[in-house]
């Protein structure tokens, strides 16, 4: 194994601690009644989908995997504000 395949290993491994960490902080908003405002929640899955890209690139499996997770909470957020109208999850 290279030195920077080391060095992306440990990378990885901080990446993706620290996105499951957002995701299980998450997870309040997403079974609250209160939520952020779309624009907000669509926005900020948007950049996360746009750094699992960048992470995919680069090979960072498990920060590519755990950016994916945060972004589609972020998503499902947005979903739960929505536009009047929309039907909606259950939770």
């Amino acid at each position: 194994m290279s030195e920077t395949q080391k060095k992306a290993l440990w990378q990885d491994k901080v990446i993706s601690i620290g996105q499951w960490l957002f995701f299980f902080a998450l997870l309040p908003s997403i079974f609250s009644p209160e939520k952020p405002a779309f624009w907000s929640s669509i926005l900020t899955a948007t950049i996360l989908m746009v750094f699992a890209f960048t992470f995919s690139t680069l090979k960072l499996r498990s920060a590519t995997v755990s950016s994916v997770v945060v972004s589609v909470g972020w998503y499902v957020l947005a979903y739960q504000v929505g536009w009047p109208g929309w039907p909606t999850l259950p939770f």
